[in-house]
């Protein structure tokens, strides 16, 4: 019997999760069947880069009893459209989060942010600016010159405009953006190097290129890459990856999957990805420049 929480705010790593002690889960079924929880369903998410609310999952007699209640098993919570009575309840398993040292103290923290930001927008408050990626380039340059440059290299499943082999619901929870950027549907959650029994052990664009390289990404383009990804990394954290992709009217523009939410071209900001050194990455401020997937490679991610 229990009541499980995810913190859904990883793009490339498995997010944080844990179990309700016996005291949290009796007031969390209380507020549910009370109605004081503004249930979502489980894939009605804004797929941004950071913090996107929580994925709650029941099972044993706690399923039962929210069963014989008509209330679903499994269901998000996301102030983005659940309002206060959201706001209220996400704010408290933040905190429970951060207690239980599931989560680091800096991922509450941005979580944490993330829920005042949007009590602010619901009661039109003032609040501070958040600083974005376009801002925090870290001293790179702000063009994608390497993938002009890298026109040469072929484009495999390039639309950014039809994700239904991305966001179908058998597949879109359980691939993340790395799964996204090497076109190879697993299922697993793939990580960097895994798949060729050696994954990244650092959360540094060193780190991750080189584990990418084991799994058969290469670092210059040639006429056998199929694709170009770009790498970002919320420092110390997470790390996602963009993959170039073409629109119908042919033009170019970036693509990404943030974690186990569906496919996309656009940023935090809602606005086409035309380049991921400059787009609105939220958290992930480092930007780590290209590496270009061979077809060869798929078979290694795991």
């Amino acid at each position: 019997m229990a009541i499980r929480v995810e913190l859904d705010i990883f793009s490339g790593l498995p997010n944080p999760s844990w179990e309700l002690s016996a005291r949290d889960a009796a007031g969390f079924v209380t507020r549910a069947r009370d109605g004081a929880l503004p249930i979502r369903e489980p894939g009605d998410v804004d797929g941004v880069l950071g913090y996107r609310g929580f994925d709650i999952r029941l099972t044993g007699e706690q399923a039962v009893a929210f069963r014989r209640d008509g209330l679903p098993t499994r269901f998000r919570l996301a102030g983005t459209a659940g309002g206060r009575a959201s706001l209220e309840v996400e704010r408290y398993l933040v905190d429970l989060a951060e207690l239980s040292r599931t989560a680091a103290p800096h991922v509450a923290q941005s979580a944490a942010d993330r829920i005042e930001e949007t009590a602010a927008d619901d009661c039109g408050c003032d609040r501070p600016s958040a600083e974005t990626g376009q801002s925090q380039m870290n001293g790179v340059a702000s063009s994608d010159a390497g993938a002009v440059a890298a026109d040469v290299c072929t484009f495999y499943l390039t639309s950014s405009t039809d994700y239904t082999f991305w966001n179908a619901a058998a597949y879109q929870p359980y691939n993340n953006c790395y799964n996204f950027a090497s076109n190879w549907r697993t299922n697993t959650f793939a990580q960097p190097g895994r798949g060729s029994g050696t994954m990244f052990s650092q959360l540094t664009v060193t780190d991750i290129k080189a584990a990418a390289a084991r799994d058969g990404w290469v670092y210059s383009c040639s006429a056998n890459n199929s694709l170009v990804a770009a790498l970002v990394i919320w420092p110390g954290t997470d790390y996602h990856w963009y993959r170039r992709t073409v629109n119908l009217s042919s033009a170019t523009c970036w693509s990404h999957k943030p974690g186990a939410t569906a496919a996309k071209h656009t940023d935090n900001s809602g606005r086409q990805i035309t380049a991921p050194s400059t787009c609105n990455r939220g958290n992930y401020t480092t930007y780590g420049g290209f590496m270009y997937v061979p077809q060869s490679a798929a078979t290694r991610i795991r």
